[in-house]
């Protein structure tokens, strides 16, 4: 799978991920608790980053810095859930 088209998909996943959150919230009426709301904070910038990465046609370095990026949100979202 090419980079870009991996990237756009992960991010289509944040956004479901997001989505079924708010479904939960606003038509089942379950409220979020304080994790949640960290997560989901976690899932826009990591959605945000996917995005703008898989639109945006980066070398080798901006790969680098983009990938460094989204795998510190993942595990600021990993180390919170712990």
């Amino acid at each position: 799978m090419r980079y870009r088209t991996a990237h756009l998909l992960t991010a289509v996943a944040c956004a479901a991920l997001l989505g079924y959150a708010y479904y939960l919230e606003y038509v089942k009426y379950l409220d979020p608790c304080p994790l949640c709301m960290v997560q989901r904070l976690v899932f826009y910038v990591l959605g945000a980053l996917f995005l703008v990465s898989g639109l945006h046609s980066a070398g080798r370095g901006g790969r680098v810095v983009y990938g460094a990026s989204q795998v510190a949100f993942g595990g600021l979202g990993i180390a919170t859930a712990a």
